[in-house]
């Protein structure tokens, strides 16, 4: 049965007739400056087009483009009010450079912007190109290398002019015997036969990060659980790749001021065809063996995840209890699955709609985009607002995690929300963010009435007795491992039993959602 004759046949049966899917329009009217974004729902995609439009209006702006940066989180070094601003401006202003790279786009993603647009008259000397990191956890290594060469081919045919310098993947997670590690060194050696020397140059200095037994500490890579290299680490990236700047661009001669106009005669760059436009998901499946890292597509997983996360809870006979939030959640499909089964919740009626890197705003998004339109759950499992931590103040994310509680209620008034406490971030209770953590729980504890909405803080029982956040509960200071998950289900089990006691069966309903 189609995705469309399935969707026509369960809105005979729910109250809402439009069960996720539709078109995404981009690009969207900036914010007031005195509205809180966490509180202001938010598509992830829509958050991206946005973001790829900005940077196509910066680009041209320019009139001359000599030097790009492009990838993934690790590449974005431009961004004068971060860590590693000071890099940018003295190193690479002068040589009129622009940075196109984007928080955690894949390969796939990458060839869609330069597809759509992003390089469209522009004619670089040289390409600094750092991307695949986003591809390490669905993709197999040759899968990863393949993105990579169709990216740098990408790019040579777009801007044939010039050279690319294609870097290494940067080491992640602290230990040498990570499976992740041993995956990057896999795709290095593969995608270290694109380069000749010449028009693409592979460079691979992830060893300068690491300490000389192999481990990385925070001094190179501030949270080991998402790629964001320190100031030190974006100073060695910068001297690594000096030489291949210096052939570009020698340092003997004059560089043309970053603000300068076009040359004489030339006319700034301008994109072909009309920028912006709609994005329909969810989106087709792919081909059986076909290589998602090669076709591009803009970040679609978020939301066709939460298509079949919105089909799946309709086939239910009946949904007792939502999880929702973000990769936290999600993960009771992963490592906590064997937690999940042994606390009986899919017996329960138990539905996960937790959605990996999720923020408070796209999550509102979510609930009011059908995610639980026609469904009756007695309980609402929510924790979210992790991914807000850098963004965001601690009175902002507090804010956005209210709307989220007001909008279930508002969408599922018989439910009561058990609205969870952020876990702790960071190994050592001294760490940056767990301050913040402890400052946003605090103000949201005072969501909690005791009847439709329990407030429950349990991070504490995730650490050891100093306050630290280490194995077994954690991998990576911030997702639970398994026994993190247990600590988690005994903590809300008192809630569950009182919706559902452990004398009445657990059997769902046979009659479908009303």
């Amino acid at each position: 049965m189609n995705r469309i004759l399935l969707h026509a046949l369960l809105a005979l049966t729910l109250t809402s007739a439009a069960i996720g899917g539709g078109t995404i329009s981009w690009p969207t009217p900036p914010l007031p400056p005195d509205v809180n974004p966490a509180a202001s729902p938010l598509s992830p995609l829509t958050g991206w087009l946005n973001h790829f439009q900005q940077n196509l209006d910066a680009s041209r702006k320019m009139g001359k483009i000599d030097l790009i940066f492009d990838g993934d989180s690790y590449s974005i070094i431009a961004n004068p009010k971060g860590e590693h601003g000071g890099i940018w401006s003295p190193r690479y202003a002068s040589l009129n450079a622009f940075d196109f790279a984007n928080p955690g786009d894949p390969t796939q993603t990458v060839l869609w912007r330069l597809q759509n647009g992003q390089v469209d008259g522009l004619h670089p000397k040289l390409v600094v190109l750092l991307v695949g990191s986003g591809n390490l956890n669905p993709n197999t290594p040759e899968q990863i290398a393949g993105g990579v060469k169709a990216v740098v081919q990408e790019y040579q045919k777009r801007c044939p002019e010039a050279t690319i310098l294609l870097e290494g993947i940067f080491p992640r997670r602290e230990k040498p015997t990570d499976p992740l590690r041993l995956k990057i060194k896999a795709v290095n050696q593969l995608i270290s036969a694109f380069g000749d020397g010449k028009k693409v140059i592979f460079l691979d200095f992830g060893d300068k990060f690491l300490q000389p037994d192999g481990t990385m500490t925070k001094e190179m890579l501030v949270d080991f659980s998402f790629p964001r290299p320190s100031p030190q680490a974006y100073k060695i990236w910068a001297d690594a790749i000096k030489p291949a700047i210096d052939q570009s661009f020698p340092p003997s001669s004059t560089p043309a001021a970053a603000s300068a106009s076009a040359s004489p005669g030339q006319s700034p760059a301008s994109t072909s065809g009309t920028v912006g436009g709609t994005i329909t998901w969810p989106s087709p499946p792919l081909p059986a063996g076909a290589n998602a890292a090669v076709i591009p597509t803009p970040p679609m997983d978020r939301l066709n995840r939460l298509q079949q996360a919105i089909d799946d809870a309709h086939k239910m006979p009946q949904v007792g209890i939502i999880f929702d939030g973000d990769s936290i959640t999600a993960g009771w499909k992963g490592g906590g699955g064997g937690v999940w089964n042994h606390h009986h919740y899919t017996q329960l009626g138990a539905v996960d709609f937790g959605v990996s890197g999720d923020s408070t705003q796209g999550l509102l998004w979510r609930v009011q985009n059908g995610q639980v339109d026609g469904l009756h759950p007695k309980l609402v499992v929510l924790l979210i607002g992790t991914n807000n931590m850098y963004s965001c103040s601690a009175e902002q994310i507090a804010g956005g995690i209210k709307a989220d509680v007001e909008e279930y209620r508002k969408r599922l008034p018989d439910a009561t929300v058990l609205l969870l406490g952020i876990f702790p971030r960071g190994e050592q209770p001294t760490d940056g963010l767990r301050a913040k953590v402890k400052e946003v729980n605090k103000i949201i504890s005072a969501l909690g009435d005791g009847k439709k909405v329990i407030f429950m803080d349990f991070g504490d029982k995730l650490l050891t007795a100093d306050g630290r956040y280490t194995q077994p509960m954690t991998g990576d200071f911030l997702h639970p491992s398994v026994p993190g998950y247990e600590v988690w289900a005994d903590s809300i089990l008192p809630v569950i039993d009182q919706f559902f006691p452990p004398t009445a069966t657990v059997t769902p309903a046979s009659s479908p959602a009303k």
